[in-house]
């Protein structure tokens, strides 16, 4: 079955709908998960970091056992014969 070139134009410009939305839907689509992905990134980069002076929670027990080395220098009972 021949087509003449006007069926032929005719059928070009009836695909050229469907195809150009379903690619623009396609890369906008792409784009909005391009963009969550930067997003998600840039919250990484951007949120404070915790430094490990803000963290106190194991100085007291550092203090405590400082403590009972210099008592134990102090009062003669160190163990350590370099020191004592």
């Amino acid at each position: 079955m021949k087509f003449s070139r006007r069926m032929v134009r005719k059928l070009q410009s009836t695909m050229k709908g469907p195809t150009l939305m379903t690619d623009r839907q396609t890369k906008t689509l792409l784009l909005a998960i391009a963009l969550g992905l930067w997003a998600n990134v840039a919250t990484q980069w951007l949120a404070p970091k915790v430094l490990h002076a803000q963290d106190t929670s194991g100085v007291e027990s550092y203090v405590a056992l400082i403590y009972s080395h210099v008592s134990r220098i102090a009062n003669g009972t160190c163990t350590n014969s370099k020191i004592c």
